[in-house]
């Protein structure tokens, strides 16, 4: 079979088991770097970094490089992919430029589950308009009062914003808040945030966070260029600039 697939020109993938074998001792070497270390490892811990590994590992050679996270992030917001880079990128103990299980394990369980579903991130950065990591009352009656929240947002979003704050011990809104909410859910409250704070594109120079690189700035260029916000000369220009190394 791999005779007569070669002789027509189709690459030969590796056997299934061959692949199998290979995570395999990935994961049985993990397993060991961490049992040094006296890491307990749930058996739902490990799914959830299986899952994690699996998402960004798309050539399946038991690393996470630079360009593996870009294909990830820029799909995303730019501040979902300074989060996800931040992130990863303290885990690499190696100094390497990428991860591996070994060290993707030393993450904690709210980032592995931001990472697996982006929607939680962005989601409450929508929400938190003011960047404190935490909505408050007051935060939560601005988004409701907004001038340009829909009705319809407005009607679905605020009961469940008043749940969460209600449920809140010490009457604050955090991300872990969100972790076990459905998607549908999500997507409202990311709704009501942006169009409580007209959400587009914001310049580099007024994110909340500095933009640190050509990466970030390739990213930002990216989600403004698909959102519609730049015209056929500026998509030409950053054309080029990618095709240049930017």
């Amino acid at each position: 079979a791999a005779a007569l697939a070669s002789s027509r020109g189709l690459a030969v993938r590796p056997a299934a088991r061959a692949i199998a074998r290979a995570r395999a001792t990935r994961t049985a070497s993990a397993m060991m770097h961490t049992a040094d270390e006296g890491v307990n490892l749930s058996s739902a811990r490990l799914l959830l970094l299986g899952r994690v590994m699996a998402m960004l590992d798309t050539n399946s050679d038991g690393f996470v490089d630079k360009l593996e996270l870009y294909k990830f992030t820029k799909q995303h917001s730019p501040a979902y992919a300074k989060y996800v880079r931040t992130t990863i990128w303290l885990l690499d103990t190696g100094g390497d430029d990428r991860i591996d299980m070994a060290e993707l394990v030393h993450a904690t369980d709210a980032d592995l589950n931001i990472l697996t579903n982006p929607l939680i991130f962005e989601a409450f950065h929508a929400l938190d308009l003011n960047k404190r990591g935490y909505l408050e009352t007051d935060d939560v009656r601005l988004i409701l009062t907004a001038k340009r929240l829909t009705s319809a947002t407005r009607t679905e979003a605020q009961p469940l914003l008043l749940e969460l704050l209600g449920e809140s011990p010490d009457g604050r809104i955090t991300i872990a808040a969100l972790m076990r909410m459905p998607d549908a859910q999500l997507r409202l409250l990311e709704q009501a945030g942006n169009e409580a704070q007209l959400t587009g594109y914001i310049p580099p120079e007024l994110c909340a966070t500095e933009v640190d690189d050509a990466w970030e700035r390739r990213v930002i260029a990216e989600s403004r260029r698909d959102a519609g916000g730049m015209n056929a000369a500026q998509a030409d220009i950053l054309a080029n600039a990618i095709k240049w190394g930017f």
